[in-house]
């Protein structure tokens, strides 16, 4: 399901032949009249188009994502087109839905090329060797199963509970580490200020050890909620993702996160830090810090230490990443809505959009070992 609707994905598609096929027709119809007038009758490949469309369409109709960029496109700009004609009702919400998603994953396309330079691969490409998880690059796009599990008690992960906060004792100089740098943008300051670091350091050191946490629970999709909640081992290792990340920021770094698990608890942190300032512990620290322009970026700040938002996918129409159910959702059974962006992305479309690492078994991998350990001094 998509942002702000209820209709499954899948159930949209199965309800929606009619339209589907009326709005291909359509769209090969109104394609080859503009071509036509603008090359001129007989200068563009009809049939190819056809085939195109045709495939994509059938493709969709029997649930197989396994498609090329260009039939996403070609789907959600079909169905752009059925849109204007659908007076509001059942049947323009279910085709809604679809277009939504093609666009969504034509969106997820885009950005991947402005981040990478390269474009999802094909289909074909599947099969091609996989990229090792340690290759410096975001794994290979595979989801580990439970016979298989990472280790969450490993001794290579910073100890969790009371011990860890000492780590991050004491007061730092966050005006000398984050004031001005070679890539301020004019007069707005560094995209990380004094200001903005301080308080991401503050909420992430407050929220890191989760000690209250049945009582307020961390924001989780519900997929990781369970693993939350019945393991002690997986809950420390997601402090020890918030413990990383300030202590980067102490160290004079980006937090940079590079697992999952980091990346998620970022989100967090930026959910929260706006109202952070309500803390008087906060407010005396930052009355103390010079001010610049970019010290309210929220949304730019994420944008530039999260390398991408491929976790966000895991929360489902309706899903505000708590529960207080303790026998709501269950590890053993399926949480995932059909048809849902989270089913999309775990399964074998997001391994070919270079997802990894997504389930929460594998929220604590590293994307680049090599970093893995740069919040410790001297590594």
């Amino acid at each position: 399901m998509l942002p702000g609707q209820t209709l499954p994905l899948r159930e949209a598609i199965q309800n929606s032949t009619a339209e589907l096929d009326a709005a291909a027709v359509e769209f090969m119809s109104s394609t080859q009249r503009e071509m036509d007038a603008m090359l001129g009758p007989g200068v563009f490949d009809h049939g190819m188009l056809a085939r195109d469309v045709v495939g994509a369409f059938g493709l969709i109709k029997s649930l197989n994502f396994d498609m090329r960029l260009i039939d996403f496109d070609n789907i959600q700009a079909a169905l752009s087109m059925k849109l204007d004609t659908l007076g509001p009702g059942p049947a323009r919400d279910r085709v809604f839905v679809i277009q939504a998603f093609c666009q969504r994953v034509v969106e997820y396309n885009n950005s991947l090329k402005q981040r990478t330079g390269t474009n999802l691969p094909a289909p074909a490409d599947v099969s091609a060797p996989a990229a090792s998880n340690n290759d410096g690059g975001r794994g290979d796009g595979s989801t580990r199963t439970g016979n298989n599990p990472p280790n969450y008690e490993t001794s290579e992960r910073i100890v969790g509970g009371p011990l860890w906060s000492h780590c991050v004792s004491g007061s730092h100089d966050w005006a000398r580490m984050f004031g001005r740098q070679d890539d301020d943008d004019d007069d707005r300051g560094p995209w990380l200020t004094p200001r903005m670091a301080a308080r991401i350091h503050y909420v992430a050191v407050r929220d890191a050890e989760l000690y209250d946490y049945r009582e307020c629970p961390p924001r989780l999709p519900k997929l990781a909620r369970p693993f939350f909640k019945k393991s002690k081992s997986w809950r420390l290792a997601f402090g020890d993702c918030y413990a990383r990340i300030a202590m980067r920021l102490q160290r004079g770094l980006p937090p940079s996160p590079n697992c999952t698990g980091e990346e998620l608890a970022f989100h967090n942190i930026m959910h929260l830090a706006p109202d952070a300032e309500e803390d008087l512990d906060l407010v005396e620290l930052l009355e103390k810090l010079p001010t610049f322009q970019n010290d309210d970026e929220y949304r730019d700040v994420e944008s530039r230490a999260v390398e991408d938002e491929d976790v966000l996918y895991l929360y489902e129409d309706g899903d505000t990443g708590y529960s207080f159910s303790d026998d709501e959702e269950d590890v053993d059974n399926p949480v995932l809505g059909p048809g849902s962006m989270a089913e999309f992305a775990l399964g074998p479309q997001g391994g070919r959009m270079g997802i990894t690492n997504l389930h929460p078994r594998d929220w604590f991998l590293a994307f680049r070992e090599s970093n893995f350990r740069n919040h410790i001094e001297g590594s």
